[in-house]
């Protein structure tokens, strides 16, 4: 997101319009960018102060409360830029705090949706129809594709800038392990059981061994979901080289060296990786998902659903040279007129016109194309899969590609999420993440003083919870104590009152004066009294006659 905001900076900055075009954030800091000059947030109303023209464009992530409310008011033209929030049952099984968050967030945009006024930028044809289920109007929206800082050098339908080394390491490796690559956060949507399911079946394939390769920083409280990623790898042999978050550079390095890119994310507001991956030329096997659907449009080595198999066969196929070759050409020309600079400043000039382009449809491969990958596909047999192995794949979950949050789904995830407990979560969200890896402090006694803390924090919730369910016990118990009180005296009021008629015929008007405790107790020839006579009496208020 900073990235995209930067590349609009950018472009809005050079348009030769003569803007006056600044950032303002939380904290402004400009020691990663030196030449560009970032704003307190607290500045932006005196700046538009007066001025009426101003244009304001908020990047939104998970939305800022106070400032919603502050854009809301806001004199002037008003644009969200919006890359999509993703779907709450992704977080839920291992963050509710990140449920939460993404709900927040598509709340705020769907009471935003409700405002007049309110422009939308998305980032993709995908994400602007969520923003019309979310109750957008659709004449408010404006598509308008990201940039990355890798593809900045790139011109639509410019084909002279050979990929670096492509020549060099197409069908070189035949030897060494298959190297697949996937560029993306280590997080729950982004479909990490997949790429090692397609992967184990890469090697079942082939017999060759497989180097998965993941490029992404994962989300410290996602670490259950992380867990579960690796379990699966060493249950299936894959072997995975986890980089973490690294240098551009560094990523350069990956994609001119691996063999195949996986995109197998189940939700993407846009997909950037794929578009890096076709111009260092990586031949791209996917599922054409949520938005990378537009991406991925008539691509060879691309499906409608997550076929493991299918996955892998596409993925050995992609390593023969001539399809390898056939597809980063194909790639190159195709996704290449989909997404450029020079695209995206269009579509920036057109946002700004209040001009709505119609959405370009992206063109199949050609028939020689198809017909290369189907013939190579034909080659590539597929081995009988132990019958372990092909129940344990039908275990993984996988989202509809084409699948929309709907508000019923933002009030019930709502509902569920309301209804989580808080106590205790600290001590279980620490104990299934498992102690940071990384300990800057570990010291014996640091680790004991936190295992000791984490452990009174269990035993004082645990204690609270017993106590909880005594105290319910025992009031339910006076409960029922109460109820045969309140039969017993019912019973005793209507032998008072049958005694106290029975002497009211026999005596003097005068002797109701004094209808004593006497008159109930038991006599020795009413020994069936005796146990209605003694509740009345032990319990509170149960001789009153009034």
């Amino acid at each position: 997101m900073a990235r995209d905001c930067l590349a609009q900076y950018a472009l809005l900055s050079d348009d030769g319009q003569n803007r006056d075009v600044r950032i303002f954030c939380e904290r402004p800091r400009s020691s990663s960018h030196p030449d560009i000059a970032f704003h307190d947030l607290a500045e932006l109303p005196a700046w538009l102060e007066g001025d009426g023209e101003s244009v304001v464009i908020y990047h939104w992530r998970d939305g800022n409360p106070d400032f919603d409310a502050r854009f809301a008011r806001l004199g002037t033209r008003r644009i969200i830029r919006w890359h999509n929030n993703t779907p709450p049952w992704f977080f839920a099984p291992y963050a509710a705090s990140c449920a939460a968050n993404t709900l927040r967030g598509l709340k705020a945009i769907r009471e935003f949706a409700a405002m007049a006024g309110i422009e939308f930028w998305a980032n993709s044809a995908y994400s602007a129809r969520q923003l019309v289920v979310l109750g957008a109007d659709p004449a408010a929206i404006r598509v308008v594709q990201p940039l990355s800082p890798l593809l900045a050098d790139v011109a639509a339908g410019d084909q002279s800038l050979a990929a670096p080394g492509l020549l060099h390491f197409i069908g070189s490796n035949n030897r060494g392990p298959l190297r697949l690559l996937f560029v993306g956060r280590f997080v729950p949507h982004k479909g990490h059981r997949h790429l090692v399911a397609t992967a184990a079946m890469v090697q079942q394939i082939t017999g060759r061994p497989v180097e998965l390769n993941l490029v992404g920083r994962a989300d410290p409280v996602m670490g259950g979901y992380v867990d579960e990623v690796l379990r699966l790898a060493r249950e299936l042999g894959v072997s995975i080289t986890d980089h973490g978050e690294i240098s551009g550079a560094a990523i350069e390095h990956l994609y001119c060296r691996c063999d195949v890119f996986l995109m197998l994310s189940e939700h993407e507001g846009f997909g950037l990786p794929v578009l890096e991956a076709a111009r260092f030329g990586l031949p791209v096997v996917g599922v054409r998902a949520a938005a990378t659907a537009e991406i991925l449009a008539g691509h060879p080595l691309c499906l409608d659903r997550f076929d493991h198999v299918e996955l892998a066969r596409r993925a050995v196929a992609s390593c023969q040279p001539a399809v390898r070759q056939a597809v980063v050409i194909w790639q190159r020309q195709e996704l290449g007129a989909r997404h450029s600079l020079a695209l995206v400043a269009r579509q920036i000039d057109d946002a700004m016109a209040g001009a709505q382009p119609p959405e370009r449809v992206g063109a199949d491969a050609p028939e020689e194309l198809a017909a290369l990958v189907a013939q190579a596909l034909e080659a590539v047999p597929v081995p009988p899969l132990p019958e372990a192995l092909e129940a344990r794949l039908r275990t993984l979950p996988a989202e509809n590609p084409g699948r929309l949050v709907s508000l019923h789904d933002i009030d019930a995830y709502s509902a569920l999420i309301r209804g989580e407990p808080e106590a205790g979560d600290l001590y279980k969200a620490t104990w299934r993440q498992g102690f940071p890896a990384k300990r800057r402090w570990s010291s014996r006694v640091y680790r004991a003083i936190r295992r000791f803390a984490f452990s009174l924090n269990f035993g004082l919730v645990a204690a609270i919870e017993r106590s909880r369910r005594d105290t319910d016990r025992r009031i339910n118990h006076l409960s029922e104590e109460l109820g045969a009180v309140k039969q017993q005296n019912a019973a005793i009021l209507q032998r008072l009152d049958r005694m106290l008629g029975t002497e009211d015929r026999a005596a003097e008007p005068t002797s109701l004066r004094a209808p004593s405790l006497a008159a109930v107790l038991p006599s020795a020839h009413e020994p069936d009294d005796a146990p209605d006579a003694v509740a009345a009496r032990s319990a509170p208020g149960g001789l009153t006659l009034r």
